[in-house]
């Protein structure tokens, strides 16, 4: 086997998405920044403060992953300028989770991202076993800038990510907020109420490894899902049978296990869960080979929350992180794992109930195998993304383990099963004109899409189409029926839409009951050279759904304007 990678699910495309929602983590990361997957609780940095060891303001001077026997984890050095609330050496060492080295990768969705060079304010706390670290991950990380002017601020920048905003009771994203660092410092100085501290003095002890590997980025790989289902083979996950303190073992199981079948229920998907309720919970650290949903954070990977803020889970995945294998056209590295772990000390907040559990683990399952958000958009006008599960927000509308339109569109085109429902093309070209700026390349595709049962009609269900090439979406659509212009024959549809990077045209005719031939023209900035040769284009009616490749001969297919 391979050597493992741990990956943050999220975020991989549009329709094989990647990503962080209301709930816990479980996201794969584009190979960009950080995660977006996990849910964050915020305070002000005074209950930051409150919750914390110390505060500590410097400069980053080291980045290193090492891995040993517990997993892989990534030493920052920090050289202190000043610091808050205990005695701190001239440098700081924090252990992040997660990092890169020759032995394996590990991804933990909500770690802060730290550069070399960058100058940080920090608010630490010690894990059990005495390590320093940044309070609730990427929480508790603060960016100094300076401005034109010279003044310098703080800013805490959590866009990649999901907040929970307790007033309005609903989740939001683009959380920021910046602070003048010599008015916030001052703040910080003058509080007196401090939890008792283990620790007077900051560790500055770093984490020792077998392996290791300067310079990390928390940056994945460009895609990644599991095989086993091609194989006909379950993916068997083990249920912590403690269950959440404040939604009981029973409760929580039954939540877990209705996230499964939820998935799993989807008539043209190959996905299918084994689920195991006596299981040993197992370190969340190490890519063990065990995949699990753990409760009540029973080894402490996460700060516990004060007074409701903090992180509600962590998540993450493992995969061979040798080669990637095809799938339809595109590459994507194997899952081998995939882990979550629910905070403990969050019994007592409001949002904490029995159907929001339910959906949680659904979306976050989705997470678990390789689906990114169905939208990220707080404004999102399309109701089929914005009301599906893998929306980023959680709905709150009791409806529990529930998949809607492009939940199952998108686990059917990144899991299909056999089906006699069958995509071809006639022909395709890539357009690709550097002359503009921004660049508007076009991409166009002509062929015949047969469904297996006629009973799903564009009239009456909803169509979703998809081109990728790798892990890039370069055209999604979802069309609901009543999206249509139809002729007064009731046979020919065309749906257009525009937005800020382009248009895209949709044509189909109706030759017969189960067959309709399609003409897709896009033109947008998202269309991009392709990487692979070849384009992955997925189409649901219903629940007829198939993947196909489409390769992009030189020349013939491949076309370069002017």
């Amino acid at each position: 086997m391979g050597t493992l990678q741990r990956i943050p699910y999220l975020q991989l495309q549009q329709h094989y998405r990647t990503s962080l929602w209301l709930a816990i983590l479980l996201c794969f990361l584009h190979s960009a920044a950080t995660t977006e997957a996990t849910i964050f609780v915020p305070g002000e940095p005074e209950e930051l403060f409150a919750a914390a060891d110390a505060a500590i303001l410097g400069q980053v001077e080291g980045i290193e992953s090492v891995t040993n026997e517990e997993g892989t984890f990534t030493n920052v050095t920090i050289a202190v300028e000043r610091a808050l609330g205990a005695y701190s050496n001239s440098r700081v060492v924090l252990v992040e989770p997660g990092g890169e080295t020759a032995v394996q990768r590990r991804w933990v969705f909500g770690s802060p991202t730290f550069h070399l060079g960058e100058r940080v304010l920090v608010f630490v706390d010690h894990s059990a076993r005495g390590f320093a670290r940044s309070l609730y991950l990427g929480l508790g990380k603060f960016r100094i800038v300076r401005s034109r002017e010279g003044e310098q601020y703080a800013v805490q920048n959590l866009t990649e990510a999901v907040v929970w905003d307790a007033q309005r009771r609903r989740s939001q994203r683009s959380f920021s907020r910046t602070y003048r660092l010599e008015a916030l410092l001052r703040r910080l100085e003058m509080q007196h109420t401090r939890r008792p501290r283990t620790a007077r003095k900051l560790s500055s002890t770093p984490m020792r490894g077998t392996s290791s590997r300067p310079r990390f980025a928390f940056s994945g790989p460009a895609a990644a899902r599991w095989f086993a289902p091609d194989r006909g083979e379950p993916i068997t996950v083990g249920i912590d049978p403690t269950g959440d303190l404040r939604i009981g073992p029973h409760n929580s199981i039954a939540a877990a296990r209705d996230a499964l079948q939820a998935w799993s229920n989807v008539a043209c998907t190959a996905v299918r869960f084994l689920a195991e309720e006596e299981v040993v919970p197992a370190p969340f650290a190490a890519c063990d080979g065990k995949t699990q949903i753990l409760f009540n954070d029973p080894f402490e990977d996460i700060a516990d929350p004060v007074n409701c803020v903090g992180v509600l889970g962590i998540g993450g995945i493992c995969g061979a992180s040798a080669l990637p294998q095809s799938f339809s056209g595109s590459q994507f590295f194997e899952i081998s794992e995939g882990d979550v772990i629910i905070a403990n000390g969050f019994a007592d907040c409001p949002f904490w109930n029995i159907p929001g559990l339910a959906e949680v683990l659904t979306h976050e399952v989705g997470h678990a195998l390789g689906l990114a958000h169905s939208s990220d958009d707080p404004e999102e006008r399309d109701r089929l993304r914005s009301e599906a599960t893998m929306y980023y927000r959680a709905h709150f509308d009791y409806r529990g383990a529930a998949l809607r339109d492009d939940d199952r569109a998108a686990i059917c085109a990144l899991y299909p099963a056999p089906s006699e429902t069958t995509l071809s093309f006639d022909r395709a070209a890539l357009v690709f004109d550097g002359r503009e700026a921004p660049p508007r390349h076009r991409l166009l595709v002509e062929g015949t899409f047969r469904v297996a049962d006629p009973a799903w009609q564009l009239a009456t269900d909803a169509f979703f189409l998809t081109v990728r090439d790798g892990a890039r979406t370069l055209v999604y659509a979802g069309i609901a029926p009543q999206d249509w212009l139809r002729s007064t024959r009731n046979n020919r549809f065309r749906w257009r839409a525009r937005s800020a990077v382009g248009v895209t045209a949709i044509d189909l005719v109706q030759r017969d009951a189960q067959t309709y031939d399609f003409i897709l023209l896009s033109r947008s900035a998202t269309i991009q050279p392709s990487a692979t040769g070849s384009l992955t284009v997925s189409m649901a009616l219903g629940e007829n759904s198939t993947t196909t490749p489409l390769s992009l001969r030189p020349g013939a297919r491949l076309l370069r304007f002017p």
